[in-house]
């Protein structure tokens, strides 16, 4: 942060978008082992990804000719453990996204 720069030149926003779908992006595998079933877990998950997911709309909307919206439907704040597929998948969107992006 700092002064801001005559106009809005060189500043980009980036939005990690739950809202737009990642093409071609694996299910989510199921998960195995003695916490799968953790009511507790899962409201712990939810939870957080609430809290990291949380943006100034207002803001946003202010300026939301500057923001780049990264698909991530599907995918979880605290998804860790994703396979290389679904992270190869929701890089090639975010590249896909930010290229767009640029080129307008």
């Amino acid at each position: 942060m700092g002064p801001r720069p005559a106009g809005d030149a060189g500043i980009i926003g980036l939005l990690i978008d739950e809202t737009v779908d990642v093409p071609h992006a694996p299910p989510v595998p199921e998960a195995t082992g003695p916490l799968a079933d953790s009511r507790v877990l899962g409201r712990i998950r939810r939870l957080v990804d609430t809290c990291t997911t949380a943006h100034d709309k207002r803001i946003m909307d202010a300026h939301a000719s500057l923001v780049c919206h990264l698909p991530a439907k599907g995918y979880g704040t605290t998804e860790f453990d994703m396979t290389p597929e679904r992270r190869d998948a929701l890089v090639a969107a975010g590249r896909s996204a930010m290229l767009q992006f640029l080129d307008r």
